[in-house]
């Protein structure tokens, strides 16, 4: 890379410096290593100052640290950071494969708007140079992130419509339970159970069956959470808060498709429960 890499892509430098333009003209190779090469190959001490070898043992190079950037998930979310070192592109004495080149601009301004400019200040420097496929930052990173949101966008639509199946076939079982025990609840209004009572037994009904409904659930949840292990970026599978807001989002709905039922077995006429067959 070359200098102020780090910086326009947004990568921090946790310890010591970035690498700078003199950098190449030393004896010693500066480079810049990972948070996970500094924990891999100096677990409790900084590795600022040490050296790293590459090559072999008749031919090596040396490197000598003098910065930590932060890590990048180079291969997608799903992969964990990989041992890095960033290394100086106009330092020749390492004899790297040279290939196409990528070049980063941080500006203000609008992508498309900057590519004539761009290839113009790219012949001045490089007259044989071709600059292809000029891309923002957020396409590039939306690409690589396209197939994880559709499919949990599917996901999202189906525990929508199963939210909605739920919630009605709860509101279905209590106003069908509640039909059944017309009589009933006949009965207790004319012994002297006020509605206020009534509505507390239909809706102690409605959540026994819900946080039997919940349990079951998350139970299930927790077994098979792991299918989605790959899909999950910064959270754990069996996340607490991420359970209990789905149980207090099921319990919720559960109270709403109960409250109807409830409400209209508050409101039966003892004379006309007692005369239904």
């Amino acid at each position: 890379m070359s200098p102020g890499y780090l910086a326009t892509m947004g990568v921090p430098i946790k310890a010591g410096r970035d690498l700078e333009e003199h950098d190449d003209s030393m004896s010693v190779t500066k480079v810049v290593v990972n948070e996970t090469l500094a924990r891999t190959f100096f677990p409790g001490e900084n590795p600022i100052g040490h050296r790293v070898l590459q090559g072999s043992a008749d031919r090596y190079f040396e490197w000598e640290i003098v910065g930590i950037s932060g890590d990048v998930r180079q291969s997608g979310l799903a992969e964990a950071p990989r041992v890095e070192i960033y290394t100086s592109y106009r330092d020749m004495r390492a004899n790297f494969a040279r290939g196409d080149v990528a070049l980063m601009v941080k500006t203000s301004a609008a992508g498309a708007s900057i590519v004539p400019d761009l290839r113009r200040a790219l012949k001045t420097v490089a007259p044989d140079a071709a600059l292809m496929n000029v891309r923002p930052m957020d396409e590039v990173i939306a690409q690589s992130l396209a197939s994880r949101k559709l499919i949990l966008a599917l996901f999202g639509s189906f525990a929508g419509i199963a939210l909605v199946l739920a919630a009605s076939g709860l509101y279905g079982v209590i106003y069908y339970l509640v039909a059944q025990r017309t009589r009933e609840i006949g009965i207790r209004m004319a012994l002297g159970a006020d509605r206020a009572r009534v509505l507390r037994l239909v809706l102690r009904q409605g959540a026994a069956l819900a946080l039997g409904g919940i349990a079951v659930g998350l139970i299930g949840a927790v077994m098979l959470s792991r299918l989605l292990a790959g899909l999950l970026y910064g959270v754990s599978t069996h996340d607490p808060l991420t359970f209990v807001t789905v149980a207090v989002v099921l319990g919720t709905v559960a109270l709403v498709a109960s409250l109807v039922p409830a409400w209209r077995a508050a409101r039966v006429d003892p004379v006309v429960a007692l005369k239904t067959d």
